[in-house]
């Protein structure tokens, strides 16, 4: 099985979203546009290959935490999606999130309706899962090893 992520860009020029639907409506306006993309999108891909080697399908040890190759045959914009082995979403994710933020993109969890917006911003489908996901930069923070970001 696996969890799906949605990693994307806001389209330049756009206004910044201020609620989950708007965030929502300004992915959707992406459908349809050329994919493309630039240096952030191969910074962005690197990273996580670095950390999460892309492993071959066909593996007796089936340890590879990305369920397809879209990392390594080319991540790039307007959008993309990323599919996570559900068994190491907890550890992964986290990861992704502030990656994605750090090279200025945005990624959507349509399993549990929330956003996590490049410039920090977090929007989410109900208060509790809010408070979560705010945390989110603290768990990868912490499971990296930096106490002091974490905290």
């Amino acid at each position: 099985m696996s969890f799906i992520v949605q990693i994307w860009e806001s389209p330049p020029g756009s206004a910044k979203p201020t609620t989950r639907e708007e965030a929502e409506a300004l992915q959707a306006s992406l459908a349809g546009r050329p994919a493309g993309g630039d240096d952030r999108w191969t910074a962005f891909a690197r990273r996580l290959l670095d950390r999460y080697p892309d492993e071959p399908g066909d593996a007796d040890d089936e340890t590879s935490v990305w369920k397809d190759n879209s990392l390594s045959t080319g991540c790039s914009g307007p959008a993309t999606a990323l599919a996570i082995v559900t068994e190491h979403i907890d550890v992964v994710l986290p990861l992704v999130v502030v990656t994605a933020n750090r090279h200025g993109l945005n990624v959507t969890n349509f399993q549990s309706g929330s956003i996590w917006m490049a410039d920090g911003e977090v929007f989410s489908a109900n208060a509790a899962q809010l408070e979560i996901d705010r945390c989110l930069p603290a768990v990868s923070a912490l499971r990296q090893g930096d106490h002091r970001a974490a905290w």
